[in-house]
């Protein structure tokens, strides 16, 4: 094994490592969490709160495949070199990614009383505070969205470590921070309105690890749009491999069912 192997399957087994824990650690927390967040809210809270916590994780999918795009050109661009690409590359993945989010932040605010009243049914002792608790929501999209750019930026320079050091206790938080405000006697918007703080926390840290990683970033904020349709094809097929993925998988359980 020559010695640039060598480095490569430590990283890869670091990387595999940090990845692992930064899973694992934040389902032990919840663990021992959520029974006291639920005795502390109530079942029909709790339940707003748990819609909340899948919300924020599929924000995601308005991302248009941009995240794993930046990952890939940027990647591209330090294996060749071309350091002087990386931020028109990058302000530019980050600034469609914000204008996204605020899109579907309308889009998600408008839809809010339909989804609260209608479509998932709210108890109305809870509409006014479910409603209060999505337009909080709403808001965080464009957060959401920078902060999966951002962290796309560390991964195509393999720094795991950096990208852990702040999902961990990002992941951590979506379920310590519930236990922490009911115990300062918040309600379920104040809840909601903290988790968001945390992304916005998350996305802030990103930023400055880029920054410090690729001190170019800070030196030239220009956009290229030329990037923008690169950007955007890789991300349409990242989007419908990964939907075409799903249903290939659903059929062979469909199929393989007697």
């Amino acid at each position: 094994m020559t010695k640039g192997q060598e480095i490569h399957g430590t990283l890869l087994a670091r990387n595999t490592l940090l990845n692992l824990m930064g899973q694992v650690i934040p389902l032990l927390i919840g663990l021992a969490t959520i029974p006291y967040i639920v005795r502390g809210l109530g079942t029909g809270r709790f339940g707003v709160l748990a819609i909340a916590w899948v919300l924020l994780g599929y924000f995601s999918l308005f991302h248009l495949g941009l995240g794993r795009a930046t990952t890939k050109f940027v990647a591209e661009a330090l294996g060749r070199h071309e350091a002087e690409r990386l931020p028109g590359l990058v302000w530019t993945s980050l600034a469609f990614q914000v204008l996204s989010g605020l899109v579907g932040s309308l889009v998600v605010a408008a839809l809010t009383p339909l989804l609260v009243e209608r479509v998932l049914k709210i108890p109305g002792s809870l509409v006014a505070e479910t409603k209060l608790a999505f337009l909080v929501l709403a808001a965080s999209l464009p957060v959401v969205l920078a902060t999966n750019a951002l962290r796309g930026v560390l991964e195509a320079a393999q720094r795991f470590d950096l990208v852990n050091y702040v999902k961990v206790p990002a992941n951590i938080s979506v379920f310590l921070l519930p236990a922490v405000a009911l115990a300062f006697g918040l309600r379920l918007p104040g809840i909601v309105l903290l988790l968001v703080i945390s992304r916005l926390g998350a996305a802030l840290a990103y930023l400055a690890l880029s920054l410090k990683i690729f001190p170019a970033l800070g030196r030239n904020l220009s956009l290229d749009l030329k990037t923008l349709r690169p950007l955007m094809t890789y991300g349409g097929w990242v989007i419908v491999s990964g939907k075409l993925a799903l249903f290939l998988s659903a059929e062979t359980v469909s199929s393989s069912v007697p």
